[in-house]
């Protein structure tokens, strides 16, 4: 949980999770044309993502196509939900 907490922190990522989930199936390069920083920064963010599971990446030929994960934020929701009053 602390790295999806983490993951949202940042408002570039907390914008491509906005973008993909708009956009499913999104292109790295479609994603990162959304950004004045550099593509490099982009994947960096990306790729943050994806190890905390908020996106997932299917390799279709030489794309990468992305698509938003609401799974593990819906865990948090759940846990949360245990302690409420």
């Amino acid at each position: 949980m602390d790295r999806v907490f983490q993951a949202l922190a940042h408002s570039a990522r907390r914008e491509i999770l906005d973008y993909v989930m708009i956009n499913p199936g999104a292109q790295s390069n479609e994603i990162a044309d959304r950004f004045e920083f550099t593509r490099v920064a982009v994947r960096k963010h990306i790729k943050v993502l994806e190890q905390c599971e908020l996106l997932v990446v299917e390799i279709s030929g030489r794309h990468r196509l992305h698509y938003f994960n609401a799974r593990p934020i819906q865990s948090i929701y759940e846990v949360a939900k245990k302690f409420r009053p």
